[in-house]
């Protein structure tokens, strides 16, 4: 948390308002918010442990700021990102705006390959407005591509009047289960068009304690703690109960839905089903039982349309292929090596001297910044 308020507090761009929810943290939160000789931070602590939407709700009904975003604390924002932000929302005349972003996983993460490495996609440094209706669709046709460049709320600046809007709409901003891609779903379905920065603004942190991440790998501390925080558990969280990061984010989609019925897409239910099958077999490689949630999953598919059961037969196939292959290439000598061959670019902090997501995100200003760039980095980052 102290990287991550260190990178709010650092922003090049002055008038902000930095709002820090304690959602009844054991650790010291308090602390590292009063650390910081800095009167635009307001701390406050919740009466009880909330869900995340709920905690995410809170912390927006403290802020009084014309745009908002929302920063983990395992992520970071690079010095300039508002700056740069607000600037391309006056050029363009937009109320929404989505920056690309980095990805770095700490060293104590699971997988060795990954310890200590910054991932930056490739990106050509200039802005463009999207449609709202092509993006909306491919979130609800499952299109896993699409997470990088819809206004998650962890990655965006959204105007204060379309959050208004949609509160008058749902009663709320954030809708549960998972507040990044409600918002999401529900900022789209209220703009004809934002404004896509195609450049990594900030970075998004993963740790044996981050909610995507451990749901994605193994169902870790991160994740349990997550799904705790619900009344319900399972039943609130995740579509048939299959505790998969496709299946949450299927989940809040249909919440959504229920407020716009004649407008919002049909979830894909043959790409969500198959790459819940596809994800199962993801953490049953790393050595999670999964037997229970594919009982559920494939009951539910036996009563399906045929073109579904198909499907979802070749993609047991093909997952379970799969896996055994990469479990084959990350066994080898070579795993971290070929993991440089990523889309994108791949810095290992061994090579590169950083040990932490501060510091990996100084060398990615420097990078963006045209400083010191190394061959193949110049040509994805000049102006």
């Amino acid at each position: 948390m102290r990287f991550a308020l260190k990178s709010a507090v650092r922003q090049t761009y002055k008038n902000k308002e930095i709002v820090v929810c304690d959602n009844q943290s054991i650790d010291n939160t308090k602390e590292i918010a009063h650390s910081f000789p800095n009167n635009q931070i307001v701390y406050m602590k919740s009466r009880k442990h909330l869900s995340m939407p709920d905690n995410w709700e809170l912390a927006l009904s403290k802020a009084t700021g014309e745009y908002i975003t929302y920063l983990t604390d395992d992520s970071y924002l690079l010095p300039f990102a508002l700056e740069r932000t607000v600037g391309e929302l006056e050029k363009f005349n937009a109320r929404v705006a989505v920056w690309k972003y980095g990805t770095y996983f700490t060293s104590d993460w699971g997988e060795s390959w990954r310890k200590n490495t910054l991932y930056i996609p490739k990106v050509s440094s200039t802005s463009c407005l999207l449609a709202s209706k092509k993006s909306l669709q491919r979130l609800y046709g499952m299109d896993e591509n699409v997470s990088p460049l819809i206004p998650r709320s962890l990655n965006s600046l959204c105007h204060r009047s379309v959050i208004d809007k949609i509160m008058a709409i749902q009663g709320r901003f954030f809708l549960p289960p998972c507040p990044d891609y409600t918002s999401a779903a529900s900022i789209l379905l209220n703009i004809p068009e934002y404004l896509l920065i195609d450049q990594p603004l900030s970075i998004d942190g993963v740790t044996p304690l981050s909610i995507g991440a451990t749901n994605s790998f193994n169902l870790g501390d991160g994740v349990q703690t997550f799904i705790k925080e619900f009344d319900k558990g399972l039943d609130d969280i995740f579509f048939l109960r299959v505790p998969t990061a496709t299946a949450g984010i299927a989940k809040g989609l249909e919440t959504v839905k229920k407020f716009y019925k004649n407008v919002c897409p049909e979830i894909d239910e043959k790409k969500l089903l198959c790459t819940m099958i596809d994800r199962l077999r993801k953490l049953e490689s790393n050595g999670v039982n999964i037997t229970m949630y594919q009982r559920i999953l494939y009951e539910y598919i036996k009563k399906q349309p045929m073109n579904i059961r198909l499907a979802a037969l070749r993609q047991k196939f093909f997952s379970t292929i799969k896996r055994k292959a990469i479990a084959r290439i990350r066994s080898s000598s070579w795993s971290r090596q070929l993991e440089k061959l990523r889309s994108g670019h791949t810095l290992d902090g061994r090579d590169w001297k950083f040990n932490n997501i501060e510091e990996a995100a100084n060398l990615l200003t420097k990078r963006i910044n045209g400083n010191s760039l190394p061959n193949g980095i110049k040509r994805i980052y000049k102006k």
